[in-house]
């Protein structure tokens, strides 16, 4: 079918297809003919008010429904003749239905495309906001017949979360029906007959947030638990927003879901460095680098206890970081549980600290950006790194301060943070990513040659103080870490 036609059938079938609020203003009347219930096993907007262990990835506020026309010449999918969206607020009436009338052309077979998602996975492009990737979302093909006219039938369509990710293929006709694995024709799948008022909303296996259920280490004194759950990962505008050298690919998001874990509330600092090193717990690596000049010259090592004992760690190189963390009874934290701590749980906020712009006196960036003179009575200049922890008190700066909902401090600023994962683009093909949620990923710990690092430093910019923000994990003097302890056994 040309594009012409497609335009014509389309402008025909507003009424005939789309969606229940047409037929009760009259527009479609005793015309329809077919009923259509979407339901899902991700959690609505009104439970997720009522239920705050819901993860945030694991709701949805938008569903959009597609009639598809033919193949498109050339293009390897099917056209889009009508479309709505519908947007599920926490007093929305769920499951939704839409009626579907016979066309004025006689058309009895309608396909329709039906995805779920967040309103905040939307991707962001220079220009416009588009929907929401596939890996960000749950859909479904649901290929149905009209009844003949005067009859009337009900049929029933459910998103389910083990589908998320999942990519439906309109040129195949196939889609993920209940998880991986499970991908069928659309025409056979449709429920016909059954209880249609119930609702599955809220049931899927992974929708919670999961707490700790084991202790840190003995030495880790000073940790929290970062709840694990389903994380949106990553930035579809990164590539856009950012081109320096130093930049790793924060693109496209995508789906993880995580084991919960535990963290240390600040980075690792010189004190706790030095007392490993004198029980040598670390032997056989390389120490980090004293003061010297260039990217080097606010080192924080001493040869001998100093003013910086309580400073974070810096100049150290991701071997010297990572053999640390596991003479404490971890590891370095990978990209994604970065990411999880620093979003409180994966709410999807720009910033450490919700959606306010970074100030000089919420976190230690900028120094060299316009912060350096800017400092206040409460906190010093900006123009090194800080003691670790000092920037966790809200009440100091208008309600902001580099601290997350966990009370982990200076995921934000003060230094970047060396992270276990190598210095990769999530799609590449050595870290293992694959369609559909992505288990705990880690991409090439024990093989990378560089290694990613996350959060903002005294020597960034306050765009680079967004929380996806990646780097390569260069040794440097804005450059520290901290570690993480199974939450599980």
């Amino acid at each position: 079918m040309g594009r012409t036609s497609a335009l014509t059938r389309a402008a025909r079938m507003t009424c005939a297809l789309l969606p229940a609020l047409a037929a009760t203003a009259g527009g479609c009347g005793d015309k329809t003919q077919l009923v259509v219930i979407i339901d899902t096993d991700l959690a609505t907007p009104a439970q997720a008010a009522k239920d705050p262990s819901f993860a945030h990835a694991a709701t949805f506020d938008r569903v959009d429904v597609q009639v598809l026309g033919d193949v498109l010449p050339g293009a390897g999918f099917r056209d889009i003749v009508a479309s709505a969206e519908f947007v599920i607020g926490p007093e929305t009436p769920w499951p939704i239905t839409f009626g579907v009338a016979e066309s004025d052309n006689g058309e009895r077979f309608v396909r329709l495309r039906i995805m779920a998602y967040r309103g905040d996975a939307r991707l962001r492009t220079t220009t416009a906001l588009m929907g929401a990737d596939f890996r960000q979302r749950v859909e479904r093909l649901a290929y149905v017949r009209v009844p003949e006219s005067g009859g009337r039938q009900k049929v029933r369509v459910v998103l389910r979360g083990d589908c998320l990710g999942i990519n439906a293929n309109t040129e195949k006709d196939t889609s993920c029906i209940t998880g991986p694995g499970d991908v069928r024709d659309p025409t056979d799948v449709v429920e016909h007959d059954g209880d249609f008022d119930r609702t599955e909303a809220g049931t899927w296996r992974r929708d919670h947030l999961l707490p700790c259920i084991t202790t840190p280490p003995q030495n880790a004194t000073d940790t929290r638990c970062i709840r694990g759950g389903l994380l949106a990962r990553g930035d579809s505008a990164f590539d856009q927003d950012y081109a320096a050298p130093d930049y790793v690919t924060a693109g496209p998001p995508h789906l993880v879901h995580l084991s919960p874990f535990h963290l240390d509330r600040v980075e690792m600092t010189v004190r706790r460095f030095r007392a490993l090193v004198a029980r040598g717990a670390i032997p056989g690596v390389p120490m980090p680098s004293l003061p010297a000049s260039g990217s080097l010259a606010l080192c924080t090592w001493t040869d001998t206890p100093g003013a910086t004992e309580d400073d974070p760690l810096t100049c150290v190189g991701p071997d010297t970081a990572r053999a640390a963390c596991r003479a404490e009874g971890g590891d370095l934290p990978t990209d994604a549980q970065w990411e999880q701590a620093a979003s409180s749980n994966g709410t999807r906020r720009p910033w450490v600290w919700g959606t306010s712009q970074p100030t000089c006196c919420a976190s230690n960036v900028a120094g060299t950006f316009g912060c350096v003179g800017n400092g206040t009575s409460m906190y010093p200049l900006h123009d090194r790194p800080q003691r670790a922890g000092t920037f966790a008190d809200a009440a100091k700066c208008g309600a902001l301060a580099d601290v997350t909902r966990d009370d982990v401090v200076d995921l934000g600023g003060n230094v970047r943070e060396i992270a276990l994962d190598a210095a990769r683009i999530y799609l590449d093909r050595d870290c293992a990513f694959k369609e559909g949620v992505q288990d705990d990923p880690v991409c090439a710990p024990n093989t990378a040659r560089a290694r990613v690092a996350r959060g903002a430093s005294f020597r960034s910019t306050f765009d680079r103080a967004k929380l996806t923000v990646r780097t390569t994990a260069i040794a440097a003097d804005d450059l520290g870490f901290r570690c993480a302890y199974r939450g599980v056994p």
